[in-house]
């Protein structure tokens, strides 16, 4: 999924504050406020009675999910529209000082955001229904796994028999449903060539398995559309200063996306042993007295790299088949 830079200036500017029930929304310029369900049918009946919307940026909160029905919608209509990071919005509200809260206000402020930020927000693109559904299974993999976690430190509380059934139990019943998601993960990403094809790709590099593979692809679709920082930054892996004065802090990666992050680590873990780029790499920065754990850090990211890198060439041979 490919997105690219909004044009620097929009003549309008709405915000759309968004629950699972109903769309709050905001034009800055007209200073006119509307609620409307958030179903397909009520985005499309206020597109068409509010023809502003045409050459305006929308900016959308991000609801885990509950934006996407708007988002969509917006977007085949042919309307710009920005699904705002929550982390950055916060950030931003509260540089304005604004401490009260309600959905009303939520969506002025978006429609201000768009304004002042419009020349470095990207556009929405609409997923196809594949990528959508196999990102959904990752996210749904991930839960499942943090479940299993929990459940397993349990397992070394203090407790009677009974209770440690109980937790096997669970363990088993969800160990069964992470391999029936992988399994229908797989399944999904063999049916289509040209995600089969990158899976392969990405297989053929020591230290991604299967699982990891087929979550990249859900996850991070972008890979190969973008730059190398910006792979290494979407992924959580991108290092930021903290300095101050002649002060040098620690640099820390974040925030980009959790999950990928934490499985860009596994692989690193398996790639300073079974990779000789990474394992090479990692031996140096140890040896240049970099902790261990900083040096998995820079492992994990240039591994990101390695796979942007190649994913973008394997694009670029799959359209030159095509053409």
């Amino acid at each position: 999924m490919h997105q690219h830079h909004a044009p620097v200036q929009y003549p309008r500017h709405f915000g759309i504050d968004v629950s699972k029930d109903h769309l709050d929304i905001h034009c800055l310029q007209s200073g006119r406020s509307w609620r409307i369900a958030n179903s397909v049918a009520a985005v499309r009946r206020f597109i068409d009675e509010q023809p502003p919307l045409r050459d305006a940026l929308v900016v959308v909160d991000s609801t885990g999910g509950h934006e996407l029905v708007c988002c969509e919608t917006l977007a085949a209509a042919g309307i710009r529209v920005h699904r705002a990071h929550s982390y950055r919005l916060r950030s931003y509200i509260r540089s304005r000082g604004q401490m009260a809260k309600t959905d009303r206000l939520d969506a002025r402020m978006l429609a201000a955001y768009g304004q002042e930020r419009q020349a470095d927000l990207r556009l929405f693109t609409p997923q196809g229904r594949l990528q959508r559904q196999l990102r959904q299974l990752a996210l749904r993999r991930e839960q499942l796994v943090r479940m299993r976690t929990r459940e397993k430190n349990r397992l070394k509380a203090p407790a009677n028999g009974d209770v440690f059934a109980s937790i096997r139990s669970i363990l088993r019943a969800l160990q069964r449903e992470i391999a029936r998601i992988e399994a229908r993960m797989r399944k999904l990403v063999r049916a289509e060539e040209a995600l089969d094809g990158r899976r392969r790709m990405l297989m053929a590099i020591p230290g991604i398995g299967s699982t990891i593979a087929n979550a990249l692809i859900a996850l991070m679709p972008e890979l190969g559309n973008i730059g190398n920082k910006q792979a290494a930054a979407l992924a959580g892996l991108a290092p930021y200063a903290r300095d101050s004065g002649k002060w040098r802090g620690k640099r820390h990666v974040g925030p980009g996306r959790p999950i990928v992050r934490r499985l860009m680590f596994m692989a690193a873990m398996v790639a300073v042993r079974h990779n000789e780029t990474i394992r090479g790499f990692y031996r140096r920065l140890i040896d240049n007295g970099k902790k261990p754990i900083v040096a998995l850090i820079a492992a994990a990211r240039k591994l990101i790299v390695i796979i942007n890198a190649k994913t973008r060439k394997c694009l670029t041979e799959i359209q030159m088949q095509l053409s």
